[in-house]
């Protein structure tokens, strides 16, 4: 067993800072070399955690194309974002191929980021799924994920542990873990608390390079 703390991927929190209102933000001097000279991005949520991240980004008017891609159906989504439904087991990965609905988002004039929280089973199906055909077909694309909680228990850490070895081989691929969120901030926050500063530390990335 290699613990998710044992790999050696690069964490994407070092590139940020509490501001005086003691908010989390992107360093105004971190320029990550895949947004340069970015023109057409699609921001594409996967699995439950993914969309989350997608919904706030649209709601804050970044100025991008959307897709969420799980199941099941989100009612109140936008009708700005496009919703792609589907479902997967993670153990079913050699055996269960991309939809067509899901190939035919991808275009190779546009980049693509990637927001996913490894551990479940469709979001993490999605993302070794989609960047392995993304990478295949010569497109641009970055994985932003999140990595569980440590009380998930040892399944989840297991498949978000698999899923980080494998995508480390992309150039583009950052994680984060809400722990280390946390202790950014330095106090005791409830989730809803947490996962605000989460979509804030994100949205605060994509402005900062856009």
């Amino acid at each position: 067993m290699v613990y998710l703390s044992q790999i050696n991927m690069d964490s994407i929190i070092s590139n940020f800072f509490i501001n005086e209102k003691g908010n989390i933000n992107c360093k105004k001097n971190v320029k990550l070399s895949f947004f340069n000279d970015l023109q057409n991005t699609h921001y594409i949520g996967l699995g439950g955690a993914g969309c989350n991240i997608i919904e706030y980004l649209q709601k804050k008017r970044i100025k991008a194309k959307f897709t969420c891609i799980t199941n099941p159906h989100r009612p109140n989504l936008s009708n700005e974002i496009k919703f792609i439904n589907f479902r997967a087991k993670y153990s079913d990965i050699h055996d269960t191929e991309l939809s067509s609905d899901i190939k035919n988002i991808c275009n190779k004039n546009e980049k693509y980021i990637l927001f996913c929280g490894l551990g479940g089973n469709t979001g993490t199906f999605l993302t070794e799924k989609i960047t392995a055909f993304l990478f295949e077909n010569d497109t641009s694309f970055m994985i932003i994920a999140s990595l569980p909680f440590s009380f998930e228990g040892p399944e989840c850490q297991s498949i978000a542990n698999l899923a980080a070895q494998k995508l480390q081989k992309y150039p583009n691929f950052y994680c984060y873990t809400f722990e280390e969120v946390k202790n950014l901030r330095n106090k005791k926050m409830g989730f809803n608390e947490l996962f605000e500063q989460v979509n804030e530390m994100v949205y605060s990335l994509c402005l900062t390079n856009s």
